[in-house]
């Protein structure tokens, strides 16, 4: 790893008038001195003004528009023009603080691995900016990590730090998914890749009315129903007996109900029959 790698700060941006240029100042206020940033316009029907906000940022920023097909595809295409070492996901609507690449880029040399993706604590503010709450991630070992994110949504994509080899390795984001992309990829990662927790909080995540996860309430629930039975498939009974620190029966019905609680009815189901399916004949 080079002394000062660059880092490539990607942000996706559809509609993104009311809050893109918050966040492209945050990605040019960072602290660490090697970064570019690239600014995905996914073919925002605004007249322009997502553009226009773009371009006035002239050499500072790498602008691209493409036809709209998702955070995904916009992710992609930013991943197929980047030239950094690492990746760094700032969705339009939300804000680093100065310190989050330089502090990634530290802790990432040491650690003195190629096989690690990082991820912090976050801030979640409301459409104005003010704190709504602060997210403190409880501590999750690296072998927990499939577990706990089937248990809860407990991680903020644009917290992550990725090295550039994970794609190549791993796969881009799935563009025929809408609301889970981020997800369904950091779950493949993980068999490939160690998540390491920072417990520091680097990033303010926004909330507010116009998010996907709002508008497009219909897509939020069939894409986890489907997302969680994939990652009930992928956890081993090994690893989902050491993660979770149960008995099967047990943890499948811990993942159940919080499943059932979530909305997920599909996901619950299946969760529900694998747990019968752990539990040996009654005599």
């Amino acid at each position: 790893m080079e002394s000062k790698p660059l880092v490539s700060i990607i942000i996706p941006a559809y509609k993104a008038a009311d809050y893109l240029r918050e966040a492209i100042d945050s990605a040019l206020r960072q602290t660490y001195p090697n970064t570019e940033l690239l600014v995905i316009n996914d073919g925002s029907p605004d007249k322009g003004e997502t553009e226009r906000i773009a371009q006035s940022y002239g050499d500072l920023i790498r602008y691209f528009y493409k036809p709209n097909g998702g955070a995904g595809s916009a992710l992609n295409h930013g991943i197929h023009h980047m030239r950094g070492e690492f990746f760094s996901w700032l969705s339009h609507d939300d804000v680093y603080y100065p310190n989050k690449v330089e502090r990634q880029v530290a802790r990432f040399r040491e650690l003195g691995r190629s096989d690690v993706i990082l991820y912090s604590d976050f801030d979640l503010i409301d459409s104005r900016g003010n704190l709504i709450t602060a997210v403190r991630i409880p501590e999750i070992s690296p072998f927990a990590f499939r577990f706990r994110l089937a248990a809860g949504s407990f991680l903020h994509g644009c917290s992550l730090f990725v090295p550039r080899a994970a794609f190549d390795r791993c796969g881009l984001f799935d563009e025929n998914l809408r609301t889970t992309q981020d997800y369904d990829l950091w779950f493949k990662m993980s068999f490939k890749y160690d998540f390491v927790q920072m417990r520091e909080t680097l990033i303010q995540g926004r909330m507010h009315p116009g998010q996907g996860t709002r508008t497009m309430r219909a897509s939020v629930r069939e894409e986890n129903n489907a997302l969680l039975c994939r990652f009930l498939d992928g956890i081993s009974r090994d690893e989902l007996r050491a993660a979770s620190g149960q008995a099967l029966p047990l943890a499948y019905l811990s993942l159940a109900r919080r499943f059932f609680r979530r909305g997920f009815r599909r996901a619950g189901r299946k969760a529900l029959l694998m747990a019968l399916s752990t539990v040996g004949p009654i005599s």
